[in-house]
């Protein structure tokens, strides 16, 4: 639990307009279907665009075998391979790939988040994961394996998510750069997993009682 004081903590407001008074602050008004901006003083907001996440999900090879996705783009989505079996994704830049606004968050998000996998024989290679609010992939099943990934910027709200979540049994993490996490860069789980030749960095960026591993 998280008791913001003066001069002690950090917090945020959502849906006070009356609080919308610094640049880069926003509110969206659900019923208006209206979209509150303080953009930079001085700047002119018609210069901008504005963007915002249409699907939670831009690939889903949820219950699919022997598919290779080859050099995709995902861009505020993510990618579900729910009971997948052989199948590869490689060369994928995937970016800003899941965010909450938390709610009464204690430990978990309570909800699923990151590059998800389950199924045995799947693999992630050669790809850039970053941005996520929870877990940059999280790993199930059996035989799975994440190879020469770079993998950032995860678990920004500080939750027991990671980089790398693991469960299930004989995955392999290997040749990966992992850095910049709220918590753990890699949370294990499960039995016979093999995690070699990773560049691992800067854990903790939130929450201080972690560890690397």
């Amino acid at each position: 639990k998280h008791n913001p004081a003066l001069g002690k903590g950090a917090f945020y407001l959502s849906g006070a307009l009356a609080f919308l008074d610094a640049p880069g602050e926003w509110i969206y008004d659900t019923p208006l279907k209206t979209l509150y901006l303080r953009p930079p003083k001085n700047d002119d907001p018609n210069r901008h665009t504005i963007t915002a996440r249409k699907r939670p999900l831009g690939l889903d090879l949820s219950g699919r075998s022997w598919i290779l996705v080859d050099g995709i783009d995902l861009h505020g989505a993510s990618a579900d391979l729910e009971g997948s079996v052989h199948c590869t994704i490689s060369r994928m830049t995937a970016r800003y790939i899941s965010h909450t606004r938390g709610g009464k968050t204690l430990s978990m998000l309570g909800e699923k988040s990151g590059i998800h996998i389950t199924g045995r024989c799947n693999v992630i290679r050669d790809s850039e994961i970053a941005w996520s609010a929870g877990r940059g992939v999280s790993l199930g099943g059996s035989d799975n394996a994440i190879i020469n990934c770079l993998i950032r910027h995860i678990d920004y709200i500080g939750a027991y998510c990671a980089p790398v979540s693991i469960s299930g049994m004989r995955h392999l993490i290997r040749d990966n750069t992992i850095s910049d996490a709220g918590r753990d860069c890699i949370k294990l789980g499960g039995a016979e997993l093999l995690i070699q030749y990773n560049d691992i960095s800067r854990p903790g960026r939130i929450c201080h009682d972690v560890g690397v591993i």
